[in-house]
């Protein structure tokens, strides 16, 4: 357990040197992590360090996703409800096939199946 946390530490402070990565610097950067973490704890027991745990605190998410959840229950936005309109959107239509010309789709199929025959050598 205590050497999978030292080749942490080293792997932190390897990635930390960006490009300068020769062995001689690797070795030179990571030889004493091991000592200097046992003296650094040694130190702070014998003179009495007080090491206060103040992690950051994230803010819980669970307000918000409980307001979106009652927003989309009251919304319903997957039922289908042909006169609902969005307000900042006022010219969209329900669907964009709406506005599919029949000939325009027919002739543009049209030409693609023609395009694979030949394609395919037929």
């Amino acid at each position: 357990m205590a050497m999978e946390h030292v080749v942490q530490v080293m792997k932190d402070h390897i990635k930390v040197m960006g490009q300068q990565k020769t062995k001689g610097v690797v070795l030179k950067k990571t030889g004493a992590l091991a000592g200097i973490a046992q003296v650094c704890e040694q130190f702070s027991s014998q003179t009495g360090v007080i090491v206060r745990a103040s992690g950051h605190s994230h803010p819980s998410a669970l307000p918000d996703e409980q307001l979106l959840i009652d927003t989309l229950r009251r919304v319903k936005p997957f039922q289908h409800n042909p006169s609902r309109v969005i307000s900042s959107m006022p010219r969209l239509t329900n669907s964009p096939v709406c506005k599919l010309k029949k000939e325009d789709l027919k002739t543009w199929i049209t030409a693609k199946q023609l395009s694979f025959m030949s394609e395919l050598g037929n």
